[in-house]
């Protein structure tokens, strides 16, 4: 009985930890993300830019204008922040409301699009989430 309680002690100032601490989860963008180069050996991402028999696959969006879809994700999207804008793409993150994990996205001006989870194997089918709610909400 004792080491249950201890077990638990345990789990719970993690959880607290990673509750209290989002930088500890915070990732920096994974390197090929704008180029849509990521491992293939996990199922944390999506991206347009592979072949469409690829399970990371994912439509590409149509996208008309850049600044509209960044005005349409700021003022619809409000945990997907914006880091970096420029005429060719976009590029943004969100973290997850309790344990912070993070999400990229690279949105490009000819609708191309890759989305990856920066921690752990699975992202559960939150960045194919995230692309078609930026689909259904901005597009």
């Amino acid at each position: 009985m004792k080491l249950i309680w201890i077990v638990l002690a345990l789990i719970l100032a993690l959880v607290v930890i990673l509750y209290l601490f989002p930088q500890i989860n915070f990732r920096e963008m994974p390197k090929g993300l704008v180029e849509g180069q990521l491992p293939d050996d996990k199922p944390n991402w999506v991206s347009s830019l592979v072949n469409e028999s690829d399970s990371h696959y994912i439509a590409p969006l149509k996208v008309e204008s850049m600044p509209q879809l960044v005005a349409c994700i700021e003022r619809k999207i409000p945990e997907l922040k914006i880091q970096k804008q420029e005429a060719s793409f976009l590029v943004g993150y969100r973290q997850s409301p309790f344990f912070h994990f993070v999400d990229w996205l690279c949105i490009h001006a000819d609708g191309n699009v890759i989305s990856s989870a920066t921690m752990g194997y699975s992202d559960f089918g939150k960045n194919r989430e995230l692309v078609e709610k930026i689909r259904s909400l901005c597009l």
